[in-house]
């Protein structure tokens, strides 16, 4: 959903939505190409960080990105949003 017109903003809850909140890119925050090692391996791995560290956030984009361009994986990035999402409110 485009958000024009909106002026940005710091986020202090929830998951980060870059056209709306200040931010750096969750992506960034990760050794990218070793949790995709992980991943392809079956593998498990733990993103262990402080609160309102942006762990929420880097999940989200690394489903995002782990499952762009493949519409059969479509349903695992709803599914993988829709879980961190419910869970993160469950909490609040």
């Amino acid at each position: 959903m485009p958000y024009s017109g909106c002026v940005k903003k710091f986020n202090t809850e929830g998951p980060m939505v870059p056209a709306r909140h200040y931010s750096i890119p969750p992506l960034s925050r990760i050794s990218y190409e070793e949790v995709l090692g992980l991943i392809e391996d079956a593998r498990y791995f733990v993103l262990h960080a402080p609160r309102q560290t942006g762990k929420t956030s880097t999940l989200l984009a690394l489903a995002d990105a782990v499952t762009e361009g493949s519409k059969s994986d479509c349903r695992l990035r709803r599914h993988a949003r829709m879980y961190l999402q419910s869970s993160w409110s469950k909490n609040f």
